[in-house]
């Protein structure tokens, strides 16, 4: 049986997918039972094993792909900026703002993280840390450029990714509060909160 990598994704295989994504969005990768896809996705069952061989391969596509989504447009996005402190700050925007437009994705690596990544897909941790590599490479260059004080890119790297997956997997539970007024800053709002403590602590005093 051939798996999806090495075949044209159907679209039976990409309704697969589709369905696969909000699932393990919505129940983890332990609470995604087969039988249920396949009813949602309106396939058999056996058509799944087809064209993705078994559940974990499954898992491994979906999150890859949606990493992978995501990060390409942060790394392109900071790409396109030359100073150090603007290639910072391009990365969380960039970050969430693609995050933000496919909030599946943060869902799942919250439920991941909660749960130690004991399920999560070396491709798709791959993904993340490529991010962590490009954040890596712009802190040690503010460094060598005496505008931010030295600093370990992974905890940054969670101060990132962890605030901005958490703000958008947590939306419909804080839309769902009642309140006499609205409390709940917007993205855009919640962004630039992000990168100004992240920033106000890397850079030196001149």
């Amino acid at each position: 049986m051939k798996q999806t990598k090495d075949r044209n994704v159907s679209k039976t295989a990409l309704l697969i997918l589709s369905h696969a994504n909000s699932m393990f969005a919505e129940f983890g990768y332990d609470g995604t039972i087969m039988d249920d896809l396949a009813q949602r996705a309106g396939v058999n069952k056996a058509s799944i094993y087809y064209h993705f061989t078994d559940k974990k391969y499954l898992y491994e596509q979906c999150l890859t792909k949606q990493f992978k989504l995501v990060v390409d447009y942060t790394i392109g996005e900071v790409e396109r900026v030359q100073a150090t402190k603007d290639k910072l700050n391009q990365l969380i925007v960039s970050f969430a703002h693609k995050a933000d437009e496919n909030p599946q994705m943060p869902s799942i690596l919250m439920r991941e993280l909660a749960n130690g990544g004991m399920n999560m897909p070396v491709n798709a941790r791959k993904q993340l840390q490529r991010i962590l590599f490009q954040l890596q490479e712009i802190l040690e260059r503010g460094a060598s450029e005496d505008i931010f004080h030295p600093m370990d890119a992974f905890s940054v790297h969670i101060m990132i990714i962890g605030s901005i997956c958490f703000f958008i997997s947590s939306r419909p539970m804080r839309l769902a509060i009642d309140t006499p007024e609205v409390v709940d800053p917007s993205l855009d709002e919640a962004i630039n909160g992000v990168a100004e403590i992240i920033l106000n602590g890397l850079l030196k005093s001149k």
